[in-house]
C-alpha cells in the first residue's frame, strides 16, 4: 500500500510540472498497486490545480482519481489531533499542515510507502517514522 501525496498527483496533472515525465513513468509501474490518499490531499490537488492550470480540468482529473484510488481516508478527530501535534513539533516553517496530516494518516493506518515529489514531506516522513 502506498500513500499518494498531492505533489505526485499534480505532477501527473499539470502540463508544465517539472516532475511530470517522472510521474508519468512511475505511474505506469503502479498498475495493480493499492494506492491510498486522504481527502485533505484531494482538496490540495483541487486548490493548486485550479489556481495553476484549469478549474474544469482539475475537477475532471479529481473525478478520475476518485475512481482509481483504492481508498481515500477522511479526517477523523484522532488523526487531526496527531497532525496538530506533529505540526506543533516541526520547526520548519515550509511544512504545511496537510503534510503533517498526511504523515499522521500514514502512521494511523500503518502505511510505510509514500509517493511524493515534495522534498520537505519526504524528509518529514523519514524523520518522524
Amino acid at each position: 500500500m502506498k500513500f499518494v501525496d498531492a505533489s505526485f498527483y499534480l505532477a501527473l496533472h499539470l502540463p508544465n510540472d517539472s516532475n511530470r515525465d517522472k510521474a508519468i513513468a512511475m505511474h505506469a509501474t503502479l498498475l495493480g498497486e493499492k494506492l491510498v490518499t486522504s481527502q485533505a490531499v484531494i482538496g490540495e490537488v483541487l486548490t493548486v490545480g485550479s489556481m495553476r492550470y484549469s478549474r474544469d480540468k482539475t475537477i475532471a482529473f479529481v473525478g478520475i482519481l476518485y475512481q482509481s484510488v483504492s481508498e481515500i481516508y477522511l479526517e477523523t478527530p484522532e488523526v487531526v489531533a496527531t497532525a496538530n501535534e506533529i505540526f506543533s513539533q516541526v520547526e520548519n516553517k515550509n511544512i504545511g499542515w496537510v503534510d503533517c496530516y498526511s504523515l499522521a494518516t500514514m502512521r494511523h493506518y500503518g502505511i510505510k510507502e509514500l509517493l511524493s515529489f515534495d522534498k520537505q514531506l519526504l524528509k518529514l516522513v523519514s524523520n518522524f517514522c
